[in-house]
């Protein structure tokens, strides 16, 4: 597996997926994250279709298995439709034990999207997998700071989301918590992923303890 990490038997194995927008930044988050390049034109590795991949977090003097994928990946999209069932309807009858649903912050219609279509699908299918809400394309908020202001025009989408907007969001979907990260610098993407396997380890401690009782 190009740029993956095979996971021994003895260490846990958790799941990942990142959902979001076409173009709002999950596809070149697990890029920057594997392949430790910056996105841009001619970068033959950034063009490539993104397959899942495994990597080794140490999680609290523990080395989990990250699983990293997408819904459209070939697995969950070969089961939707064998089951005649869209690929988030599916993600909650998998074995996925953290959810990180993307927007990018430059982008007032993915940050509306990522509430009012993707919160609605996971809160119907998903509801019981943790969720991280992630804010992309961080970069654009240390160039723009003037432009994350409240005066937004209707139907104007190019303005920044700010981060208490985003942490309000976080809540009223009932996410773990709300993280930035920038694929084209790499500030936060390293932190995303410890987050997840911390995240999974968590559910994993919850799960044992419920099935104690």
């Amino acid at each position: 597996m190009y740029g993956g990490i095979t996971s021994n038997a003895s260490e846990p194995s958790k799941t990942m997926v990142i959902i979001g927008d076409v173009g709002s930044g999950r596809n070149s988050v697990m890029r920057r994250f594997r392949y430790g390049i910056t996105p841009g034109p001619g970068t033959v590795a950034w063009l490539v279709d993104m397959d899942p991949f495994s990597t080794q977090i140490e999680v609290f003097g523990r080395r989990v298995s990250l699983r990293c994928c997408r819904p459209d990946d070939s697995i969950y999209s070969l089961q939707a439709g064998f089951c005649g069932k869209g690929p988030i309807s599916i993600l909650g009858d998998s074995q996925v034990d953290a959810i990180v649903l993307t927007f990018d912050i430059g982008r007032l219609n993915s940050f509306r999207r990522a509430e009012f279509y993707w919160g609605k699908m996971l809160a119907i299918y998903c509801s019981h997998i943790p969720l991280i809400l992630l804010g992309c394309k961080a970069d654009k908020r240390q160039h723009n700071a003037d432009c994350a202001s409240d005066s937004r025009t209707e139907g104007h989408e190019d303005e920044i989301i700010t981060k208490d907007e985003a942490i309000s969001l976080m809540k009223r979907l009932g996410a773990e918590t709300y993280l930035e990260c920038s694929a084209l610098t790499g500030n936060g993407i390293h932190e995303l992923f410890l987050h997840a396997a911390r995240v999974t380890h968590r559910s994993q401690r919850s799960k044992a303890k419920s099935s104690m009782k």
